[in-house]
């Protein structure tokens, strides 16, 4: 609807939008009682949100991610390929962008507490969200890797070496 309005005169498009505020008023009053009705102080429309829209909520919702990650000095990059199936996979015609925060929650979130627990992520790493080849979200571990005691201790031992030598 939106797309006529713009095309219309600012006369026309002011009378289309009338017409479609009396239309909702009247299904409003078909399916509501009065006294209900006058309890609703404004009633607000919105577009149907299209998948071109949902790629910006992509962004601020792995950027909410970014914020949490940021406290344990963990960077995360999502790849395009990644970005984009987020967008499609995340986007529902109904529900608009709710099914998306879950998305994310289940395949970025969830593959990266996994990677804490596990024991190969940690603080000062970076992460990557990519599409594997079969189609499904990886993440790879970029970054600081812990080392176990005796190997940690035997790089003391050398950097000390190395030190005396100067």
């Amino acid at each position: 609807m939106m797309e006529d309005v713009v095309r219309m005169t600012p006369e026309q498009a002011a009378k289309r939008m009338a017409e479609f505020a009396n239309q909702m008023q009247d299904a409003l009053r078909s399916h509501f009682r009065p006294e209900f009705l006058n309890r609703i102080d404004d009633i607000v429309t919105f577009n149907e949100l299209t998948i071109s829209a949902i790629e910006p909520i992509v962004d601020i919702q792995l950027e909410e991610v970014r914020d949490r990650l940021a406290k344990r000095r963990i960077t995360l990059d999502v790849t395009p390929a990644a970005m984009e199936h987020l967008a499609i996979d995340g986007f529902d015609p109904v529900y608009g962008a709710r099914p998306l925060k879950r998305l994310i929650q289940r395949q970025v979130v969830d593959r990266i507490a996994a990677e804490v627990i596990s024991g190969k992520l940690f603080d000062g790493s970076h992460v990557l969200i990519d599409i594997g080849p079969e189609g499904d979200y990886s993440c790879r571990i970029e970054g600081p890797m812990r080392l176990d005691g005796d190997i940690a201790a035997e790089l003391d031992d050398l950097i000390a070496d190395l030190d005396g030598e100067d």
